[in-house]
């Protein structure tokens, strides 16, 4: 089996535009027009990581059928400085064997801005042969110059119930039996990851083995997806001093903000009524801004969930 066909990110990600997810479906009719006309415009598509930015891109050329001669692909986060966006000037000029020529920039906002305004310049100068298309996480890292030369396109997420219908239909293809305790799995997984759907098929993959779906065995080595996995299984059964010895023994500095935000998306998890989620919330969004000022962000994180513990037994 090809290595590509053997990971299910790329095994199930959309081959077809028809096969693509909409949540607006005005943005549908937009992309329907640009292929209809074959005239796809200098378009900058933004949103959160793993919600299909780079496949959308890829589809619309696929639609299009846009030679592979035609088509350049850049991560700019391997390739961020203004030497390397001049060096596109020879693929931008040159004509085309169909339409237009096409650059893929993916994950944009890492580009410096003297790239940024070198690029800038490229688009206006060789808009006849060539179109850009930008991909980002981070909108308000691209310069109000390069903006204002595309066209803004925001790529929703899907919501949470499309999410895990998403996923629960790729396990059901490689032969998962959704089985009540499965289904449990999945969500758990599901809240873990949400809203990153190719964070989440990923975690799936790896701990999918000869038709079994597991949870994680976890550890102080684990991935954040892996132990917080557990940790929300913990959670969801009342289990928080448990749950919180798992956090604080396994996260690194760069998790930390994640936790908070996952926190709070299940703010259910802190009680039922509106007084104490309201105090939940309180507690959450005081120690997140406490976390960039203390010296210790496990203890930290160890008084949140201290804390967030007792509005959940009132």
């Amino acid at each position: 089996m090809a290595l590509a066909n053997s990971l299910w990110t790329e095994k199930y990600r959309p081959k077809k535009l028809e096969d693509y997810v909409w949540i607006n479906d005005a943005q549908r009719t937009q992309v329907e027009g640009w292929i209809r006309d074959r005239d796809i415009p200098h378009v900058l598509l933004s949103g959160g990581p793993g919600c299909g930015k780079s496949t959308l891109a890829k589809l619309m050329l696929l639609e299009l059928n846009v030679s592979s001669s035609d088509i350049r692909f850049v991560n700019a986060s391997h390739h961020r400085g203004i030497d390397f966006i001049r060096d596109l000037t020879g693929f931008a000029e040159t004509m085309p064997m169909g339409d237009y020529r096409y650059v893929i920039l993916d994950e944009a906002d890492r580009l410096t801005s003297e790239a940024q305004d070198a690029l800038k310049s490229m688009i206006e100068e060789y808009s006849a042969v060539c179109r850009w298309i930008l991909t980002t996480n981070r909108p308000n890292k691209i310069t109000g110059p390069l903006h204002s030369r595309m066209q803004g396109f925001h790529v929703e997420s899907l919501d949470r119930e499309q999410f895990v219908t998403r996923v629960a239909t790729i396990l059901i293809a490689e032969g998962i039996d959704l089985t009540e305790e499965n289904l449990e799995i999945v969500d758990e997984y599901a809240t873990v990851a949400y809203p990153d759907l190719r964070k989440c098929i990923n975690m799936l993959q790896q701990n999918c083995k000869d038709g079994e779906l597991r949870r994680p065995s976890g550890n102080s080595a684990s991935t954040m997806g892996e132990y917080m996995v557990q940790a929300v299984n913990l959670f969801k059964n009342g289990k928080i001093h448990d749950a919180r010895k798992v956090i604080c023994a396994s996260a690194n500095e760069a998790d930390w903000e994640e936790i908070y935000k996952l926190l709070y998306r299940n703010i259910n998890w802190w009680g039922n009524t509106e007084d104490q989620q309201h105090r939940a919330i309180v507690i959450i969004a005081n120690r997140l801004r406490d976390h960039t000022l203390v010296a210790d962000p496990e203890l930290n994180m160890a008084a949140t969930l201290i804390e967030l513990s007792m509005v959940a037994a009132n």
